[in-house]
C-alpha cells in the first residue's frame, strides 16, 4: 500500500505529529534514524510473521518491506535540533 499512496506535505506533517506524540508517550524519543538501530529491526522481525493472519493476500518479503518503510519514515519532516 505505500507504494501506491503518494502523501502531501501536510499529510506527512500530520503524520509525523502523530508519530511523535505516540512515541512520547511512551517515551520514546524519535530521531530520523531510529529505524536505522539494529536491535528496531530485529524486533520488527521477530513478530512479522503474525501480521499473516491479519491480511487478506500473502505477507510480503520482511527485509524488501522494512526497507520501503524506513524510507517512507526517513521522508517524514524531520527537523534536527
Amino acid at each position: 500500500m505505500i507504494r501506491s499512496v503518494h502523501l502531501c506535505e501536510f499529510d506527512l506533517g500530520q503524520f509525523h505529529g502523530s508519530l511523535l506524540i505516540k512515541s512520547r508517550s511512551r517515551r520514546i524519543e524519535p530521531s530520523i534514524d531510529s529505524l536505522g538501530s539494529p536491535e528496531v529491526r530485529e524486533r520488527a522481525k521477530h513478530d512479522y510473521h503474525t501480521l499473516a493472519d491479519e491480511l487478506p493476500h500473502p505477507l510480503a518479503d520482511f527485509d524488501e518491506s522494512f526497507q520501503i518503510i524506513v524510507g517512507f519514515y526517513r521522508s517524514l519532516p524531520w527537523v534536527e535540533p
